[in-house]
């Protein structure tokens, strides 16, 4: 909705609930608002990774206790997706709920990422948690259950990434260190 940023909802019978509440108010578009600047540095972190805006995008299932794993189809459980462009992954995953923490992991891509790799918080919208780092571990087969929203599956080997999530936040992580993407391609 145009206005979100400002933290305009489209509902309700006040003024300000509306975009045409930003038109011709002096200083009406607040850069403090704290909706603005979170669309803000989520557009950086775009910015700074080309696998954000270009890649191929990989829903990801993920585990609350390290040995299920499943799509997320409601109900609790985080939401993961990946964006892959070349051989640089980018995971994407959020905690939909409104109470209760997520602690688990996300399967990554095998063909692009080794045992140990280090992968990197490049965006949370939970103050503190950006850089927070967590390594990918090897699943052998055998030692984890998969079922993809197909109803197909598996039972290994995976790579996964650990992840740990407030009720409500949203994280983005890649490969520590990696340079920031493709040169010479703009949007």
């Amino acid at each position: 909705y145009y206005g979100t940023e400002q933290g305009l909802h489209a509902s309700g019978d006040s003024l300000e609930a509306v975009r045409e509440a930003l038109w011709g108010k002096p200083e009406a578009f607040d850069r403090d608002n704290p909706f603005y600047q979170t669309i803000q540095r989520l557009s950086h972190t775009r910015d700074s990774q080309p696998a954000l805006r270009y890649g191929g995008q990989y829903f990801r299932a993920t585990s609350a206790d390290d040995v299920h794993f499943t799509i997320s189809q409601g109900g609790g459980g985080a939401v993961a997706f990946s964006r892959i462009l070349n051989d640089r992954e980018v995971v994407v995953v959020a905690n939909p709920s409104t109470t209760a923490r997520f602690g688990g992991a996300v399967i990554v891509d095998a063909s692009l990422t080794r045992d140990g790799t280090v992968y990197t918080t490049v965006f949370s919208n939970r103050a503190g948690r950006e850089g927070g780092a967590q390594a990918v571990t090897f699943k052998p087969q055998g030692s984890v259950s998969v079922t993809y929203a197909d109803g197909t599956g598996g039972d290994g080997p995976l790579l996964v990434l650990p992840v740990s999530l407030d009720p409500m936040e949203a994280q983005i992580l890649t490969v520590a260190g990696a340079p920031p993407g493709l040169r010479g391609i703009t949007d």
